[in-house]
């Protein structure tokens, strides 16, 4: 891999960040400050604008493009400003000031380095094609946007067999290969880039800056510390590969950054009056506040479900901390009616938990989907999820003694319980996942709308750390700084100036350890990309070279609207995405008719048996590619039975050979 390799792609990817912030921002911008928090949750608020915009455009017969999406984000921004006009309602948030900007940049900046470099690194050209399971379904349903214009996540069942799939991801891939004309294997890897080393660290940087507020250098730890996991952000490209899951993930701590500045739960303003006038004045009226909460999770749906439910667990202990906090207020300012006001917060509260509770309950997968069974016993599952290290090694001591340290300054100010609850949210996941026993009711409703895949769930690690670990260095930057102090008045000389210089020696030591033991030195990181180079680069489990040459040749071997038979095991659903030319099969799930199934198992033996043309001529079928007998996955061997064995004869016309299991032939009947 040379860096000339990505130079074509990098106008993408730049489309990617203005397309990903852009939408976000200027609908944001209408309630919101412009702020930290007001950035990381952008992508999710686009993605909402994408997938709620999707279903519109379709149904009113305007085709999707980054022209459509901008005119529905300024018809949208124009209703969000005219509402907040209507309520007189102040935009939400703080200011962010020009420190904690210059701290985040520089944590995103190395951030970006960082996981750019190793996700780069994976992929190493910008055409790799991941070789496993549902990669098919990601590039063909990007194509299937560009070709009938409708990015809809409620249209899919004729090509892809699914009533509700969240195109989020494929929409905005889709929208930029229309606008810079780059292929769909670039396009979906630079937007895989965008995600992982733009959108992902920018929330985690913005979860901790509104867990430890005071701490503008947190920002630049926290960028590094986003890095670090192998579980994510780049497991979750080599295994699946599961690009719906993946960018669902990345979006999720800046929606529970969101939800935190929302709330104002344990926020370091400690005098504000909780459910009074000044935060109203500074923050909006709570509809206002849950509103855009739940705007943001919009976006988590038309990312991935998934997402949503996580962002929902992770907000359940920080909704209830707000309403007792609330009630605190109440009843330390003597309202009147105070009994009434606190009932009903209370209520309010636990409301919202239950009804978090109600859509865990719902969001369950066909039966067929909850397949996953656990990969360890049970204590094995608690240990590597404690460690965040679910390969069983790689343990970062590091990352641990400053969990530990969060986890201590919780229990010194044990009215922010909210941060601990939610951090073991991922760990419960996980050890549900990996370790219970699948028939434990538990398991089955933790794990059941994550299809009990403790990949998924191992990927959300690392949002543990990321809340725990930024509260862990508060506190050991309070140790130090009470230190010095102690340091100082014990010398002759020095003073204020002297007690600041020591403090930011120790800042400075903590984050050049930091960078060294998480940024440098990465053993789990480079474990995962070491074998997502080989998925992506070395396997030919569903492509081979040749198959994928032969692919390539076909715009200039057949017609255009030529409808070609494949086999999806054995690759051939990859010609859709790579060569713009229909298929029987873009999908395993994709519905067949009688006559299409009949093909499927039969063709073989057209040179015998007549009404294989029969079934031919009604589907309207001109080509076959012969891919060979080897599958790449376990599939029904009658279905495709008619794959098996084709020979050149009179109904089967050799057009094009690359290898000998990489032929294409012309139907003839």
């Amino acid at each position: 891999m040379t860096f000339s390799d990505w130079v074509p792609v990098i106008p993408s990817m730049l489309a990617f960040i203005l397309v990903l912030f852009g939408p976000g921002l200027i609908v944001l911008a209408t309630v919101m400050r412009v702020n930290l928090v007001t950035a990381a949750v952008a992508p999710a608020i686009t993605l909402g604008l994408v997938g709620v915009g999707g279903v519109v455009l379709a149904r009113v017969g305007v085709p999707w493009s980054l022209f459509s999406l901008c005119g529905f984000t300024a018809l949208v921004a124009l209703v969000a400003w005219v509402v907040r006009r209507l309520m007189r309602a102040p935009r939400l948030g703080e200011r962010t000031d020009g420190r904690q900007w210059a701290w985040a940049a520089a944590g995103a900046l190395v951030a970006g380095v960082l996981v750019g470099g190793h996700v780069l690194r994976m992929l190493a050209v910008p055409a790799a094609i991941s070789q496993t399971w549902d990669v098919q379904f990601h590039l063909n349903a990007v194509r299937y946007i560009l070709a009938s214009g409708e990015a809809s996540s409620l249209g899919l069942y004729e090509v892809f067999g699914s009533r509700f799939y969240p195109l989020g991801f494929h929409s905005v891939a889709a929208a930029v290969v229309q606008l810079t004309g780059t292929g769909i294997p670039e396009t979906v890897n630079a937007l895989s880039v965008v995600v992982a080393a733009v959108v992902w660290p920018l929330g985690c940087i913005a979860l901790a800056h509104v867990l430890v507020p005071r701490r503008p250098w947190i920002g630049l730890l926290t960028g590094i510390l986003a890095s670090a996991f192998g579980m994510f952000p780049y497991q979750l490209l080599v295994v699946g590969v599961v690009l719906a899951q993946f960018l669902t993930t990345a979006l999720v701590p800046g929606v529970v950054a969101l939800g935190v500045a929302c709330l104002r739960v344990g926020a370091a303003d400690s005098q504000r009056r909780v459910g009074g006038g000044d935060l109203r004045e500074r923050f909006g009226p709570p509809v206002v506040r849950v509103l855009t909460i739940l705007v943001a999770c919009s976006g988590l749906v038309f990312a991935q479900p998934t997402g949503m439910l996580v962002a929902t667990a992770l907000l359940a202990p920080i909704i209830l901390a707000a309403a007792g906090e609330h009630v605190r207020a109440l009843v330390r300012g003597g309202r009147p009616a105070v009994a009434v006001r606190a009932a009903a917060t209370v209520l309010v509260g636990l409301g919202a938990v239950v009804l978090i509770a109600a859509i865990w309950r719902l969001a369950r997968p066909p039966a067929v989907g909850r397949r996953w069974p656990p990969v360890m016993a049970l204590r094995e599952a608690v240990r590597t999820g404690l460690t965040l290290s679910p390969s069983g090694d790689d343990i970062e001591v590091v990352v641990l003694a400053l969990m530990v340290l969060g986890v201590l300054a919780v229990v010194l100010r044990p009215r922010r319980w909210w941060v601990v609850a939610s951090a073991a949210v991922p760990v419960l996941l996980y050890v549900a996942a990996a370790g219970m026993p699948m028939e434990w009711r538990l398991r089955v409703f933790l794990t059941d709308p994550f299809f009990s895949d403790w990949y998924r769930l191992a990927a959300l690690l690392p949002i543990t750390a990321i809340m725990l670990v930024p509260v862990g260095a508060g506190l050991l930057a309070d140790a130090g700084g009470a230190l010095s102090g102690v340091v100082v008045s014990r010398s002759a000389r020095g003073g204020v100036g002297a007690v600041s210089a020591l403090r930011m020696v120790g800042v400075v030591g903590l984050l050049a350890g930091v960078f060294v033991t998480l940024g440098l030195r990465t053993p789990g990181v480079d474990t995962v990309v070491a074998e997502g180079h080989r998925v992506y680069n070395e396997s030919s489990r569903f492509l081979s070279a040749p198959e994928r040459a032969l692919i390539e040749e076909l715009p200039a071997l057949t017609p255009e609207g030529s409808l070609i038979a494949v086999n999806p095991a054995m690759g051939g659903s990859f010609t859709w995405a790579l060569a713009d030319r229909a298929v029987t099969a873009p999908y395993f799930d994709t519905p067949t008719t009688p006559e299409l199934a009949f093909v499927n198992a039969h063709l073989s033996e057209i040179e015998e048996r007549p009404e294989v043309c029969s079934a031919v001529r009604a589907i309207g079928l001109g080509y076959v590619l012969d891919f060979g007998q080897h599958a790449g996955t376990s599939f029904d061997a009658a279905m495709w039975a008619g794959f098996e064995g084709l020979a050149p004869g009179p109904h089967l016309e050799l057009v094009a050979e690359t290898a000998p299991e990489a032929r294409l032939f012309r139907i003839v009947c």
